[in-house]
């Protein structure tokens, strides 16, 4: 009797997977073919030319800089990526010599550390892709962090992932991308409201209590390590944010391990460049801004022209 429960309990749950699998091969070859992330990745590996800058990071980079305006560029940023994916990621293009990559563009902001952003699991399909299973040993933190990535992303990609499916359903027409770069549409900061948007930008961003993410920290040291044993340059950017989004993060947790950290990355890598653009527009706030931490488009016209002057 016992052999056959778990004679049973095999078969359901491979009947299980294997439907989650089949549902996910739906989801994305057919939902998410045309989705912004898909279109990038593809734009990427079929893009002929060699890419001398290339950037990485999140929603941040990804609305700030147009590599048309930056020598030599392309913006493989994702939103909701977090340095767990930015290495593997990177790793991967690094290990095949794609593009043969000349200078990488990461991000060093206050949420790029916070727990809160490896708890996320967006695109989880796109970054399974990426997942190399000998790069994460026994530690019993990574191994979860992985399971969870290549279980979601080859069985369960379409779980939570609605937003995907209506917007799939509406049609609605496919927004250009250029090297990996999609505008932000002119929306402007002064027709936001603080009390409404704020509490919503910091739930995404952080936890109750900022505190710097052990693995978070430990695959951004990793990721500087690995370009420069493959003599990649690599400079690190704090992207413009609005004053009033600064001081309410200032306010609200405290950044001493985030200023630890700078200070680490300072003495370690004295040769690394830091550009520090928080608050390279606050007086253009109303003109550049999307909203309270995103340039739109014609914020990033300008950023994209000031960072091709900085790293050229």
């Amino acid at each position: 009797m016992k052999k056959i429960y778990i004679k049973t309990g095999f078969i359901f749950i491979f009947l299980f997977l294997l439907i989650g699998y089949i549902l996910s091969c739906i989801y994305v070859n057919m939902i998410m073919r045309d989705s912004i992330i898909s279109r990038v990745q593809r734009q990427f590996y079929q893009y002929p030319y060699r890419v001398r800058n290339l950037i990485l990071g999140d929603s941040h980079s990804e609305a700030a800089l147009n590599p048309a305006l930056i020598k030599g560029a392309f913006n493989y940023s994702s939103a909701w990526g977090n340095y767990f994916d930015i290495f593997t990621c990177l790793k991967f293009v690094l290990d095949h010599r794609i593009k043969n990559v000349d200078t990488v563009i990461l991000p060093l902001e206050y949420h790029s550390f916070d727990g809160a952003r490896i708890a996320e699991n967006r695109n989880a399909w796109y970054w399974a892709g990426y997942l190399d299973p000998g790069d994460i040993g026994w530690d019993y933190k990574k191994l979860f962090i992985f399971a969870q990535r290549y279980l979601s992303g080859r069985f369960f990609s379409y779980m939570g992932e609605k937003d995907s499916v209506f917007y799939f359903l509406r049609k609605k027409p496919l927004r250009e991308i250029n090297l990996g770069y999609y505008p932000w549409w002119e929306f402007s900061i002064h027709q936001l409201k603080p009390e409404e948007a704020l509490p919503r930008v910091l739930q995404r961003h952080f936890k109750d209590n900022y505190a710097v993410n052990d693995i978070l920290a430990e695959y951004f040291f990793r990721t500087i390590d690995m370009c420069l044993k493959n003599n990649v340059r690599v400079v690190l950017v704090r992207y413009p944010i609005s004053r009033l989004y600064d001081k309410v993060v200032h306010q609200l947790y405290s950044l001493k391990e985030f200023d630890r950290l700078i200070d680490h990355v300072r003495q370690k890598y004295p040769d690394i460049r830091i550009l520090d653009a928080r608050s390279l527009y606050s007086s253009q706030e109303e003109q550049l801004f999307y909203d309270f931490d995103h340039l739109n488009e014609k914020g990033a016209y300008e950023f994209s022209r000031y960072m091709n002057d900085y790293l050229n």
